[in-house]
């Protein structure tokens, strides 16, 4: 029985340049930071280097 299942492989840096020349952004760093921060036990803030490094789009 053939499959229905297709390949797709990450775009790009073209389609990645593209994307950012329309005005899009694959994520907003200060939500990114809020996603993380739900991840960290009670009491425990953002380590700084963390979010200086999403905030200056130095984290990845």
């Amino acid at each position: 029985m053939p499959s229905h299942r297709q390949y797709g492989s990450l775009p790009g840096s073209d389609a990645f340049a593209a994307f950012r020349a329309k005005g899009l952004k694959v994520f907003e760093p200060k939500e990114y930071l809020d996603i993380l921060a739900g991840f960290l036990p009670p009491g425990v803030g953002m380590p700084v280097a963390v979010e200086s490094a999403v905030a200056t789009g130095r984290g990845g």
